[in-house]
C-alpha cells in the first residue's frame, strides 16, 4: 500500500497540523450551531416584522433598526422572517431545512424556494432535489425549467420572499453581540429555545 493511499499526510510541524485539524473542528461546530439557531432566529425576525417592534425602540424605518441595532440589513431580517413564514405554510420543511429528516440540511435559500412550489405530495420530491441541486439549478427547476408540472405554485405561498441570487450572511454570527442577546431573551421569554 502506498503512503498517498493512506489519506493526507501529516505536515513536517506536529503543531501546525494540530492547529489545523482544531480550526477545521471549530469550524464544523460553527457550522452545526449555526442550523441549529436558523429556525429559533427566523421566529424572532418574524415576530420582530410582523410586530412592528423596531417603532417601540424609537426607529422609524426598519432599516434603521436592523443596521444600528442588529448591524445586519433589513433584507437579512426579511429573509429570516420569510423563513419563518415558509415552514410554517409548509412543516415538512422544518426537519430538511435544519437536517432533523435525517438528511443534509438545505438551509435558507433552497428552502425558501421549495416553499414556494412543495405541496404536502410532492415536499418530498423538492427536498431530494433541493439537497442535489445547486441554488441557481434548484431555482431555475422552481421558476420552470426544471419539470413543470411540478413547479407548481402552492396556494398561500405568494407572501414568501423571492430568493436572491446570492445570500450573505451565517444566521448564527449574522447579528451583533447586542442583537443575539436581544433575540436570546425575546425567545427564553417566550419559553422555547
Amino acid at each position: 500500500m502506498s503512503r498517498s493511499s493512506l489519506g493526507p499526510t501529516q505536515p513536517s510541524s506536529s503543531s501546525s497540523w494540530l492547529a489545523a485539524v482544531q480550526a477545521d473542528q471549530v469550524a464544523c461546530r460553527l457550522a452545526c450551531e449555526t442550523v441549529r439557531v436558523l429556525l429559533p432566529l427566523a421566529k424572532v425576525a418574524a415576530a420582530v416584522i410582523d410586530g412592528e417592534l423596531w417603532r417601540g425602540c424609537g426607529y422609524s424605518p426598519v432599516h434603521d433598526f436592523t443596521r444600528e441595532e442588529l448591524e445586519r440589513s433589513s433584507k437579512w431580517l426579511r429573509m429570516h422572517a420569510a423563513l419563518h413564514r415558509a415552514v410554517v405554510k409548509v412543516p415538512g420543511l422544518r426537519g430538511a431545512v435544519t437536517g432533523e429528516d435525517g438528511g443534509a440540511p438545505i438551509g435558507m435559500s433552497k428552502a425558501l424556494l421549495v416553499a414556494r412550489v412543495a405541496s404536502m405530495e410532492t415536499l418530498g420530491l423538492w427536498v431530494e432535489r433541493a439537497r442535489r441541486l445547486t441554488v441557481d439549478e434548484l431555482r431555475e427547476a422552481v421558476s420552470g425549467g426544471g419539470e413543470v408540472e411540478a413547479a407548481m405554485p402552492v396556494p398561500g405561498t405568494e407572501d414568501i420572499a423571492e430568493v436572491p441570487r446570492i445570500f450573505v450572511g451565517l444566521p448564527s454570527a449574522a447579528v451583533g453581540a447586542r442583537g443575539v442577546r436581544q433575540c436570546a431573551r425575546s425567545v427564553s421569554a417566550a419559553g422555547r429555545w
